[in-house]
C-alpha cells in the first residue's frame, strides 16, 4: 500500500508540474513579442519556468531592435539636418554669386596655372582667340599637345564677348571650354583648384591638337546649326 502511495503521489506531482508548465506555455505565447514588460513579468511570475530562458532572449533580441531602430532614426535626422543645413548653404551661394561674373580676360586659374605669356607685335607667336556665346560666360583652357600636358594659357570670358591667348611657336596645342554662369571662387574643381560656375556647366573640346607657328587659331562658340566649327564633348576631369 504504501509503494502504491508513494507512486501515486509522484505521478500526480509530474502531472502537477506538466499542468503548471502548460499553463506557462499558453501565457508564454500569448505575449507579444515586443512586449518587454510583459516577459520581465512572466519572468518574475515563474522564475523556474522552462520558458523563462526564451523569455530572456526575447527581451534580449527586443532591446537589440530597438536600440538599432534608435540608431536609425538618430542617422536618418543627422543625414536630413546635413542636407537641410546643405540646401541652405547653397541658396545662401545663390543669392550671393549667382549672377556673379569675371572680368573680361581675367585668369581665374593663374593660381595653379601661372599667368598666361604676352607677346607684342614684333616678337613671333601665335595667337587663339576665342568669341563666348551669347548666352553663357566661358573659361578656355589651352594645353601643350593634349589633355594631359600642362596648361598653356587660360582666359575667362564674358558672355558674347571675346578675347585672346598668346602661345609660343613650334608647339601642338589642344583648347578646351568650359561654359556657365554664376561664378563661384570657392568652388572645387578637383583635388586642388578652386572656382567654378553655379549654373548651366558644360564641357567641350576641339577634337584634335593644332601645332602653330605665327597662327591665329579662332573659335566662335555660338549655338547655331550648320556652324563653320563643333567642339567635342568634354569633361570636368579631363578639363581638369
Amino acid at each position: 500500500m504504501k509503494k502504491c502511495f508513494s507512486l501515486i503521489t509522484i505521478l500526480s506531482i509530474v502531472l502537477f508540474l506538466c499542468g503548471c508548465d502548460s499553463n506557462h506555455k499558453s501565457e508564454f505565447y500569448s505575449i507579444q513579442r515586443d512586449d518587454i514588460e510583459g516577459y520581465e513579468a512572466f519572468i518574475q511570475k515563474y522564475p523556474s519556468s522552462t520558458y523563462v530562458q526564451d523569455a530572456r532572449e526575447r527581451i534580449e533580441t527586443e532591446k537589440e531592435r530597438r536600440q538599432k531602430e534608435e540608431r536609425e532614426r538618430i542617422e536618418r535626422a543627422i543625414e536630413e539636418q546635413r542636407r537641410r543645413e546643405e540646401e541652405a548653404e547653397k541658396r545662401r551661394i545663390e543669392s550671393l554669386y549667382g549672377n556673379n561674373s569675371l572680368s573680361n580676360g581675367a585668369q581665374p586659374y593663374s593660381q595653379w596655372y601661372g599667368k598666361n605669356q604676352y607677346y607684342d607685335n614684333y616678337t613671333p607667336h601665335s595667337e587663339i582667340i576665342v568669341t563666348a556665346p551669347r548666352n553663357s560666360d566661358v573659361v578656355v583652357i589651352v594645353r601643350y599637345n593634349n589633355m594631359n600636358g600642362s596648361v598653356a594659357g587660360h582666359r575667362y570670358i564674358q558672355a558674347g564677348h571675346s578675347s585672346k591667348i598668346y602661345l609660343k611657336n613650334g608647339y601642338s596645342y589642344q583648347t578646351f571650354f568650359y561654359y556657365g554662369k554664376g561664378w563661384y571662387p570657392d568652388k572645387p574643381m578637383n583635388k586642388k583648384i578652386k572656382g567654378g560656375f553655379l549654373k548651366g556647366e558644360a564641357f567641350s573640346k576641339d577634337g584634335s591638337s593644332s601645332y602653330l607657328i605665327d597662327n591665329i587659331l579662332s573659335y566662335e562658340l555660338t549655338l547655331q546649326e550648320n556652324g563653320n566649327f563643333q567642339t567635342t564633348s568634354s569633361s570636368i576631369g579631363e578639363m581638369f
